[in-house]
């Protein structure tokens, strides 16, 4: 009979978000994903063991002997406490005997010896974590502290290059051994992730050769396959790697590129000039961006976790290695798709030097979440391809099996409902009550984005962001692809206490769904909310609007307390004057009516709110003799809100 343990962190985005310097989170981040992804199951295979769960936080392994299961858990134990002190964790104090994981979850404490009164196995770790949440730590006084941190002692010194006044400086720093590990994984580049690219002669060669380019292609295809050793690295790792390899078969010119350029280290770094050096204004030189974070995870995990746990221990790992290996597919589709060749090619035409910096950086991947930060005029593009990429993943599945009859696909929802029902007969008449009322959904993502300037302090914006992604989630009813988003112009603005919005949103409306998410067998009725698509379409339609009367519209709407009839009177009375407007084209648009006519100022500032976003097209064009759109004599004017009253920028 097996043995089973169990190790799961707490607090990791505490662990993740120590301070707000990019490469600290992203280092942070990497290192963790390493020790669960790779350092754990080493340790469980030297030991005889086999992984079951591996990823999100948990770690599951089953051992046939249980002196191999004790000796592997102490040596688990040392390497998370002595890479990560400041991490919260909690393990099994004993491995359980069991036939199976479904049978040492639910052991009760007459079943194990001398453990805390917490049935079961995750129950116990549970337990553990109410039970205790925090972590001791001294040092000799005399010792430096970390000057990064400013907990642990330091015991490496660093030399960096800053930038002080347009010079570059070096720095001398005191780090203690976490924050130098995470400095040094945080400068990690494609040539260490993807070396069959850049090492192999062979490969070089064929590069160089016009009549071997598509058999070099093939072999960067076959080297990325989910059958290579690039399994070995973690799921981030995999992501940036199969995106290099992406880009080179679209263009192969990329690979030399994709040697040299660098991954974000700074935030600032994420940002390139618009224009080659020559042709740049001085107001450009030292200009920096807005940029935009992103957060989503998976839909309804909750409800799907349970009914895959529940399957056969000697099928758990593929299960969650197939999720696992979707998650990555969509990531690396939707950056392709957004960061693609192109897009690399153009800013390396606009940098004063060569190697350049990616426009973006991944901060957590792994599980179900997804974090990152990128130059804010690629967020509206990213969202679009992310969610597309998960629906064509969605259609793949569900097209398979109606081609061939199979139904052992863990995402699909037939496979999900089947495996429910199987589920609910080994449960308690009440527990498997509570289960059957969950129905099973169509797999997606919840999401939010924040556009902010690059000194917002990080925790911040994830508070907010965290915030966000919960509203988009709960009030979609988790159907589908749902997207929230905020602009912090400063910290702590009303913008959205002032002026209706139409968020959170679908980012595609499923077909018979309105906007709460409730089943309807008919067409998603006109005055309910637009989804996120035919937002960015309308963008694109009516970007001619002025950046002017885009303001004064702004304003006038709080002047007339949102009244719609008497804003509409006020645009129709500049309307009706001799030549069209920039904003005429809005009166007339039926998306921004109801069916008696009226203006749905909700989805006017929902458009103006997404047009002041930076963006890859044409932005909203500028006019300096537009006329004011005036109020009756008498009436106050009001300021326009941080959020709308942002300089609109290419």
């Amino acid at each position: 009979m097996p043995y089973f343990f169990s190790l799961q962190y707490s607090a990791i985005q505490k662990t993740i978000l120590r301070h707000h310097r990019l490469w600290s989170m992203a280092g942070i981040s990497a290192l963790l994903s390493e020790l669960n992804e790779i350092q754990l199951p080493e340790i469980t295979k030297r030991f005889n063991g086999d992984v079951l769960v591996a990823g999100g936080g948990k770690f599951t392994a089953r051992f046939q002997e249980e002196s191999e299961a004790l000796a592997a858990r102490k040596e688990m134990i040392f390497v998370v406490a002595t890479n990560f002190p400041m991490l919260e964790f909690q393990a099994s104090q004993k491995p359980v005997r069991a036939d199976s994981l479904q049978d040492a979850k639910a052991a009760t404490t007459e079943d194990r010896n001398n453990i805390p009164p917490y049935p079961g196995l995750v129950a116990e770790l549970n337990g553990q974590k109410r039970a205790f949440r925090g972590g001791g730590l001294t040092f000799n006084p005399h010792m430096i502290l970390c000057e990064e941190c400013c907990v642990c002692p330091a015991t490496k010194v660093k030399h960096l290059t800053v930038l002080e006044k347009g010079k570059r400086k070096t720095q001398k720093k005191h780090l203690c051994c976490t924050c130098s590990r995470a400095m040094e994984e945080a400068r990690i580049q494609f040539k260490e992730m993807t070396p069959f690219l850049f090492s192999s002669e062979k490969n070089r060669n064929k590069k160089k050769a016009p009549g071997e380019k598509n058999g070099f292609l093939k072999a960067v295809a076959d080297d990325t396959s989910r059958t290579s050793s690039y399994r070995q690295q973690t799921t981030l790792k995999q992501i940036y790697a199969r995106y290099c390899a992406e880009l080179i078969r679209q263009d192969v010119r990329m690979l030399d590129i994709m040697e040299t350029i660098k991954i974000p280290f700074n935030f600032e770094d994420m940002f390139a000039p618009s224009l080659p050096k020559q042709d740049r204004p001085v107001s450009q030189e030292n200009n920096r961006g807005s940029m935009a974070v992103w957060f989503s995870d998976i839909n309804n995990m909750n409800g799907k976790v349970p009914i895959w746990l529940a399957q056969k221990d000697n099928k758990l790992y593929s299960i969650f290695e197939a999720v696992k290996n979707v998650y990555i597919d969509i990531t690396v589709t939707a950056l392709a798709r957004t960061f693609d060749a192109q897009v690399l090619l153009e800013l390396l035409k606009n940098s004063d030097s060569h190697p350049s910096f990616l426009p973006f950086r991944i901060i957590i991947a792994g599980g179900d979440d997804l974090c990152m930060v990128m130059d804010e005029k690629y967020i509206m593009d990213f969202t679009l391809n992310l969610s597309q990429a998960l629906c064509e993943n969605r259609e793949n599945v569900d097209g398979r099996e109606n081609v061939d009859g199979r139904e052992d696909h863990c995402l699909s929802t037939s496979w999900l409902a089947m495996k429910q029902k199987e589920y609910c007969k080994t449960l308690e008449p009440e527990h498997a009550a509570k289960i059957k009322t969950r129905s099973i959904k169509p797999y997606g993502f919840g999401a939010a984005f924040i556009i902010t300037d690059t000194h917002t302090p990080f925790h911040t914006i994830h508070e907010v962001g965290e915030e966000l992604m919960s509203r988009a989630k709960t009030e979609t009813g988790r159907w589908d692809n749902s997207i929230n988003w905020r602009i912090m112009a400063e910290e702590h603005s009303l913008t959205d206490h002032l002026l209706p919005f139409e968020k959170p949103l679908f980012i595609d409306t499923p077909p018979g769904m309105d906007i709460r998410g409730e089943e309807n067998p008919q067409p998603v009725p006109a005055d309910k909310h637009l989804s996120f698509k035919t937002y960015v379409d309308l963008c694109n339609r009516h970007k001619g609007i002025s950046s002017s009367h885009l303001y004064q519209i702004v304003e006038q709407a709080l002047a007339v307390n949102c009244d719609a009839d008497l804003l509409k009177k006020r645009l129709m009375r500049l309307d009706s004057q001799e030549r069209d407007k920039s904003f005429s084209g809005l009166l007339r648009d039926e998306h921004f009516q109801d069916t008696k006519g009226r203006l749905k100022i909700e989805r006017i500032m929902t458009l103006f709110e997404l047009s002041t976003i930076g963006s890859t097209t044409e932005s909203t064009t500028e006019s300096a003799t537009e006329p004011a759109i005036s109020a009756p004599a008498g009436e106050e004017q009001h300021h326009i809100p941080a959020t709308v009253e942002r300089e609109v920028r290419p």
